[in-house]
């Protein structure tokens, strides 16, 4: 398949040509060629995306488990200010 330079210069270069099937024929594998730049960019975003999502799944879990301790050591520091507070 032809780079997007050469086709754009193959189009240029038949523009105003009078044989319109080799203009459409350049056209459309100028198109291929763009769609096909599109779906393997979106692909790739895809794939992306996916590696976020497992990456975000680890840290939500992290984050999880740390609230958890943080609100253990409230209740304990609680419990603690309030037993000093009332024993004195």
């Amino acid at each position: 398949m032809r780079s997007k330079d050469e086709l754009i210069k193959a189009l240029g270069a038949l523009h105003g040509t009078p044989n319109a099937a080799t203009w459409e024929e350049a056209k459309a594998e100028f198109t291929v060629s763009c769609l096909n730049d599109i779906v393997n960019s979106m692909s790739e975003l895809n794939k992306t995306i996916q590696d976020n999502s497992k990456s975000n799944d680890a840290i939500a879990n992290k984050v999880f488990w740390l609230n958890i301790v943080i609100a253990a050591a409230t209740v304990v520091g609680s419990i603690a200010t309030a037993v000093i507070a009332f024993s004195g």
